[in-house]
């Protein structure tokens, strides 16, 4: 016979795995780490915890019982993620993308284990969201592509120009020599070329660090209200309409010209991108310590897999663009304390510039 002892801790062994389970469970679900417990291999949440519910935006009933891809994955991800447990039964660190509720893609990085649930095969796994991280790490990158460029727009910008303007002056001068008529037409074409690289050079420029910001405290609104007449004829010439929308906003330490430069910029971009009858909308309001301009068209929006190329030094989808004017804006928007953030779909695309108020 089982010494006495023995035999306590025999009956006593289903009340100590329920505590344990129990312990788990509370573990499980007060968790700062997002976890889950899904079925393997057909992706069915058999468990979620809270952290898991908030960065998700789902409820805990409307995960569990449900397959990854109806929710949070694209179908090609899960498939990514099942080919890997097929070799290693496990994965730590992994980049990979999911949806919230609304639709958002994020960022996270993940690890899952297989588990092993009253004989079922199941994967414990953890994420982390770390999309702000990212745009911050791409915010850092673009920061330091805008400043190589600026040291290099500051050292030949001025260099190129000056002998332009001289040429562009003796194409003129042999313009109007005599016997020189029937060749005006190439000259026209020269002058226009000529003028047309300077323009360049000038966004170019614009894009210098060593651009002296002038900053006073201004309204949004009423650089807005300023510029809506040439705005607004630009709309009408391409069959177009704009909008305003103008809330109640504080004044901002903003330098004026930059700002209505950045505006302009967008607003063109947005008429571009529309075909003729449609809407453009220019919208400021206040959020928290934030005043947001939004320039909203109702373009096709834009392709996911280059909106983090946007705001590159020559980088343009357009037939005849220089890729400069939406660097610009990027740059205007740091020189004035202020980040451009976008959001795009098939109903258009909005361009959300959210200026810091001191």
């Amino acid at each position: 016979m089982y010494p006495r002892e023995q035999f306590e801790k025999v009956s006593n062994l289903r009340n100590y795995m329920a505590k344990l389970e129990e312990s788990f469970l509370k573990a499980f679900n007060c968790n700062l780490v997002p976890m889950a417990v899904i079925t393997y291999p057909d992706g069915q949440y058999l468990e979620v915890n809270e952290s898991f519910v908030r960065i998700t935006g789902y409820t805990h009933q409307e995960l569990v019982g449900k397959r990854i891809s109806n929710t949070i994955m694209k179908k090609e991800e899960c498939l990514r993620l099942l080919n890997i447990f097929k070799t290693n039964n496990h994965f730590y660190n992994l980049e990979i993308k999911f949806l919230n509720k609304s639709g958002q893609s994020r960022n996270a990085i993940s690890s899952a284990e297989m588990i092993n649930l009253g004989g079922r095969p199941c994967l414990l796994g953890v994420m982390m969201d770390v999309s702000d991280k990212k745009d911050m790490e791409d915010e850092i990158t673009r920061l330091a592509r805008f400043n190589l460029i600026g040291e290099i727009a500051a050292s030949i910008g001025h260099e190129i120009r000056n002998p332009m303007t001289a040429v562009r002056g003796f194409i003129q001068l042999l313009k109007q020599k005599k016997g020189l008529d029937e060749y005006n037409e190439y000259f026209e074409i020269m002058i226009d070329e000529i003028d047309r690289a300077n323009s360049i050079i000038k966004e170019f420029l614009c894009l210098s660090k060593d651009n002296i910001v002038k900053l006073h405290e201004n309204n949004l609104n009423t650089i807005i209200k300023a510029i809506n007449r040439l705005v607004q004829a630009e709309a009408l010439l391409s069959d177009k309409t704009i909008n305003l929308e103008l809330g109640e906003i504080p004044n901002l330490s903003i330098d004026e010209n930059e700002v209505r430069q950045l505006i302009l910029n967008l607003v063109i971009n947005g008429l571009e991108s529309m075909d003729a009858g449609g809407g453009l909308t220019l919208k400021t309001f206040r959020e928290k310590e934030e005043v947001v301009l939004v320039v909203k068209d109702q373009g096709n929006g834009i392709d996911p897999n280059i909106i983090n190329k946007l705001g590159t030094p020559f980088f343009t989808t357009k037939e005849e663009g220089t890729g400069l004017g939406l660097a610009v804006c990027y740059n205007i928007a740091a020189r004035n304390n202020a980040k451009i953030q976008i959001e795009t779909g098939a109903g258009g695309t909005a361009f959300n510039v959210r200026f810091k108020i001191q």
